[in-house]
């Protein structure tokens, strides 16, 4: 393991490691008050986003002008690279 190539704990910890201070701090309040935080925020982003593009969808769809307006905006997000 790198972790054991390395030989510090500060800046590579082993999984062992990891693991046990997880093993802590899943017990702690704080923690599951950030998780909810962050996953509440994420599905905010997702409906936001749905709602807009469904609407801008719409719009394109029935305006011949709308879709000449979204027409550039498209075809910069067709090129960019699909990760996940």
């Amino acid at each position: 393991m790198v972790s054991g190539l390395i030989s510090s704990e500060i800046i590579f910890p082993s999984p062992f490691s990891v693991f046990k201070g997880l093993g802590f701090i899943v017990r702690e309040d704080y923690f599951w008050i950030s998780v909810l935080s962050t996953v509440k925020r994420g599905l905010l982003g997702i409906l936001i986003s749905l709602f807009t593009g469904c609407a801008l969808g719409i719009f394109a769809g029935l305006k011949k002008g709308g879709r000449v307006f979204l027409s550039p905006y498209v075809s910069l997000i067709r090129t960019t690279p699909v990760v996940v």
